[in-house]
């Protein structure tokens, strides 16, 4: 059965019901009701309504999730739990709840601790229909920008997949819901916190951080894991194969070579998800041969702009008018299936320019002492500018090891200039070891910026 969050948490499934594993302990329906409203009774009564949900355990998010929808304030969901990144976005929020070490200038309330289930259980009032969250984009082209998501649309998304993959979801196999992917982007929310709470099967608490963590999971258990091609890729295929009884990934394309080695090293094929924070859910394909199209999911249509674009359409999708895929596709005839070309231009404005993030990078790597390069747009003192961040070839170190900061930017600048207008040309710049990824293989924009704090 496929239940709403709404009723989750209601008595159509046995207390006894494992909802989550921390470690090595199994915490029960009857353990998951109290924890959600010894919290709801602490913060119903408070003055503050939009509260950030900063946790590394999947389980406390959870509780904290639920009890901010059911006292009908605003759960704000970060891609991130950086302190000096939150500071910044502090204006996005009004208290803080996490289990953490987080020190902001806010109602902050840590959360490690079961509540006692001696205690009267009081009931929680009514649901409300209008439930929604607030998520973040990456911050691709700069600030990252809130969406709000309807309780319904995940909801709905859950249910999508529940339906398209139902065998493998049989409770008779023992699934365990484990994922190496936080529950702070809409991905890992999905697939890691609604998907098993509707469908009433167990998920690990905790993140899975090495391929080995795989090999320790109960032999008792028929593991789903949620994951993304920077994680896949890392697979170890000297280690003993394990059986998965299925695998997501999510974040970027699989190439057809790590797809192959994580169906030896796990069993299975991995089936890949594509979609936004935006859009939620739009295809998917396993690649069972090189050059896989992506298959629509039966909610998702699009139309052809007169630019050659896309606008994708779905119940996921709050907007009437849809929204505009950000990347290039190659539409087959059928309409349900395509290709994936590639990303379209990251574009910003500045000084009322237009400026393409991604022209930006691809001159920087084109220089002979830049192996790598990503740029990001800092606003600070109402003045917006670029930012650059370098991996230095061999020779790129040498030169800078004999350069100061300032030199070197102001010899990158001068290089640039030979292709970008003035408004282009990075102002400030770091030079580090690699670029930043976050657990989903996509570049860390939380982690760069605080690099210029």
């Amino acid at each position: 059965m496929n239940l709403p969050m709404a009723n989750w948490l209601d008595n159509s499934r046995d207390d006894a019901l494992v909802i989550a594993i921390c470690g090595t302990t199994e915490i029960t329906l009857h353990q998951f009701r109290y924890d959600v409203t010894s919290l709801f009774n602490k913060i119903t009564l408070l003055p503050n309504e939009r509260w950030a949900l900063c946790f590394e355990n999947s389980y406390w998010f959870t509780v904290a999730l639920l009890a901010t929808l059911y006292c009908q304030k605003t759960p704000v969901i970060f891609g991130h739990a950086r302190e000096a990144v939150l500071k910044e976005q502090q204006h996005e929020f009004d208290g803080m709840l996490t289990d953490q070490l987080l020190h902001l200038d806010c109602q902050n309330i840590r959360i490690t601790d079961h509540a006692s289930v001696e205690a009267i259980y009081h009931p929680l009032p009514d649901w409300s229909p209008n439930a929604a969250l607030i998520l973040f984009t990456s911050g691709s082209t700069g600030t990252p920008k809130a969406i709000v998501k309807s309780v319904e649309c995940l909801d709905i998304e859950s249910h999508w997949l529940a339906e398209q993959w139902n065998p493998c979801f049989d409770k008779k196999d023992n699934p365990l819901i484990v994922a190496s992917v936080s529950h702070q982007h809409l991905y890992g929310l999905t697939f890691r916190i609604f998907l098993p709470l509707s469908l009433g099967i167990p998920f690990q608490a905790e993140l899975m951080t090495y391929h080995e963590q795989l090999q320790l999971l109960p032999k008792s258990c028929s593991p789903i894991f949620i994951s993304s091609p920077a994680f896949l890729k890392r697979i170890d295929t000297k280690l003993a194969p394990i059986l998965c009884r299925q695998i997501f990934t999510a974040g970027g394309p699989l190439s057809f070579h790590d797809a192959q080695s994580t169906r030896n090293a796990l069993g299975i094929l991995p089936t890949e998800i594509y979609g936004a924070t935006e859009t939620g859910l739009i295809a998917y394909r396993q690649q069972s041969e090189q050059q896989q199209a992506w298959q629509f999911f039966s909610g998702v249509t699009l139309d052809m702009n007169s630019d050659k674009t896309f606008t994708v359409y779905s119940d996921l999708i709050s907007e009437s008018n849809g929204v505009l895929m950000s990347d290039v596709i190659e539409l087959f005839d059928d309409k349900r299936s395509f290709y994936l070309v590639g990303r379209k231009d990251r574009i910003v404005k500045i000084e009322e320019k237009r400026v393409s993030l991604t022209e930006i990078e691809q001159r920087l790597i084109s220089l002979p002492d830049i192996a790598d390069a990503t740029v990001l747009v800092l606003t600070q003192n109402e003045r917006v500018n670029i930012a650059a961040v370098v991996v230095l070839t061999d020779d790129g170190k040498e030169k800078f090891s004999s350069a100061t900061m300032a030199s070197f930017n102001q010899k990158l600048r001068s290089d640039l200039r030979h292709w970008l207008e003035p408004a282009s040309l990075p102002r400030r710049l770091r030079v580090i070891e690699s670029i930043p990824v976050n657990p989903q293989g996509k570049r860390d924009y939380a982690r760069l910026q605080e690099l210029f704090l």
